[in-house]
Formats: structure tokens, sequence, C-alpha cells
């Protein structure tokens, strides 16, 4: 069983994924699928587990600042895992598509997480 600071994470990491998936206003089956396979491989969810968290941020909306200071917070001295969570936000926006406004939302994560 999970302690509540690593449930907490993987919600915080969720949303800020869902927020990138949502800032072209389209979501896509291959989203959900990445969404899935990062959850299931980095985050050690089952696939069943990750599709219905996926499904639940998909029409709940949350408070990015929050979730953005709960990661802040937790990685503060764990600089690898900032990037990582990085490296899954430039995941998604390569899992279709590619717009402009996915790369400047990443920009604006970016700035939120390393400053």
């Amino acid at each position: 069983m999970e302690d509540k600071t690593t449930q907490d994470i993987k919600i915080s990491v969720a949303v800020l994924l869902m927020d990138m998936i949502k800032t072209d206003f389209v979501i896509s089956y291959k989203e959900k699928e990445k969404f899935v396979k990062i959850f299931t491989s980095y985050y050690k969810t089952t696939q069943e587990e990750a599709s219905e968290l996926f499904d639940k941020l998909c029409v709940k909306c949350e408070d990015l600042a929050t979730h953005i200071g709960q990661i802040k917070e937790q990685y503060k001295d764990d600089a690898m895992q900032i990037m990582t969570i990085m490296k899954h936000l430039n995941e998604m926006i390569f899992a279709d598509w590619i717009e402009d406004i996915e790369y400047a939302r990443f920009e604006q994560i970016k700035n939120a997480l390393v400053i």
C-alpha cells in the first residue's frame, strides 16, 4: 500500500499531464494510451487504475497551481524527478499531433516547476 505522499504526487503528476492533454481542447485515444503507459510503467499503477484516473480527470477541473506546489515541495532536492515529469509532459505533446499552444503550455509549467 502506498503512503499518502506517494498517492498525492501521482495525482499531482496526473493533473499536470491532463492539463497538457486538454491544452489543445482535444482529448485523443493516443493521449489516453500514452497516459496509461506512463502511469503503468513509471508510477506502478495497473492499466485499469490509470485508465480510471484518466477518465476521472477528463471531466474534473483541478487547481494546477496547488499540484505544481506539491510537486515542487516533494522534489525540491531532486531535480531528476522534476526532469522526469517534464519528460512525461513532453511525451504527452508527441502523443498526437503537435500544436504550438502545447509547447507554450509546456514552457509555462516548466517555468512554474523549476523557478
